[in-house]
Formats: C-alpha cells, structure tokens, sequence
C-alpha cells in the first residue's frame, strides 16, 4: 500500500490565508447573491409597470386618434376629404417617429440592468486576487514549488487528456460496434 503525499505549506500562516480567501469569498458570493436578487426583482418591476402603462397608452391614444381622425374626416367631407385623410396620416406618422425617439433616448439613458452587482463583482475579484497573489509559490509538493497559475495550467491539461481519452474510447467502441455489424468490411 502506498503512501499518498499531501502538499505541505512552505512558510507559517498559509492555512490562515487561505481560510481568509474561502471566508472572503463565501460572503462575497453571499452578498452578491442578494445584491443581484435583488436587482433583478427591481428591473422586474420597472419592466412590468412600463409594460402596463405603454399598453393603457397604446389603447387610450388608439381610440383618441381614431375618433379625432372620424372628427375631422366628417367636418371636411365635403371640400377637403382626402386631404384630411391625408394631414391626419401625416400627423400619426410624426407624432409616432416622435414617440420612437423619446422611446430610444430613454432606454440609452437608463442604467444598464445589474451594473452595481457587476460593479461589486468587478471589486471582489481584484481583491480576491491581490489575496492569492500574497500566497504566491507557498506550496510544495514531493519538493517542488506550485505557483496558482501552474496548478490552473495542471487542471486544464488534465480535463483535456480525460476529453481525449473518452473520444478515443468512443471512436474504438464505434469501430469495434461498425465491424460487429458489417463483417470485415471496415478496417
């Protein structure tokens, strides 16, 4: 039976500061949680009441313009009809490309939605790593230093040689299902 090696900390207080990053970053993800909850509960509720009075607009002005367009259609029927269809088209026309403007002007000068939570994120991050930069190369192992970037660089490696390896065993199981079902067909 063999013996499995544990990494050692090279100087004192690396336990210490590591426990200071796991805490540091359990209240973080915490107050994060919370901070985004809760933004997205506002925004939810900003949405839904520009939503309901958009549509109420929608359907007060709709019926304002179609009596006021009957109104002036009536009132002119005899001398001018087609040019009161035509001012009223013309003036629903401005006063919608109007309304898209303010409508476009409005949402580029709205807050971008979740900006504090990002804002927080962004702070916790650069603090994060100005705490595991002051670890630097505390660890060891069998006598040789692990830097965070190296041990990063050792995970990636190894998720992709298992990826590899299940490919190939997936491509050999097809060869080997292939030449079950058609002979000696497939080499």
């Amino acid at each position: 039976m063999g013996v499995i090696s544990t990494p050692t900390a090279a100087g004192p207080g690396v336990l210490e500061a590591l426990k200071a990053i796991g805490a540091t970053l359990e209240d973080t993800v915490r107050l994060r949680g919370a901070l985004f909850a809760l933004e997205l509960r506002e925004e939810l509720e900003r949405r839904k009441s520009r939503l309901v009075l958009a549509v109420a607009a929608g359907v007060l002005l709709h019926m304002a313009f179609v009596l006021a367009t009957a109104l002036v259609v009536v009132a002119l029927w005899d001398t001018h009809r087609v040019a009161a269809i035509a001012a009223m088209a013309a003036l629903y026309l401005a006063g919608g490309g109007a309304l898209l403007l303010f409508i476009r002007a409005k949402a580029a000068a709205s807050p971008d939605p979740f900006a504090g939570t990002l804002r927080g994120l962004d702070c916790d991050a650069a603090t994060l790593r100005s705490q595991a930069s002051a670890l630097g190369d505390a660890f060891r192992w069998r006598g040789v230093a692990l830097s965070i970037p190296a041990l990063a660089r050792a995970a990636r490696f190894a998720a992709t040689a298992i990826r590899v390896a299940f490919v190939a065993k997936l491509a050999f199981s097809l060869v080997r299902h292939a030449r079950a079902l058609g002979g000696s067909r497939v080499r």
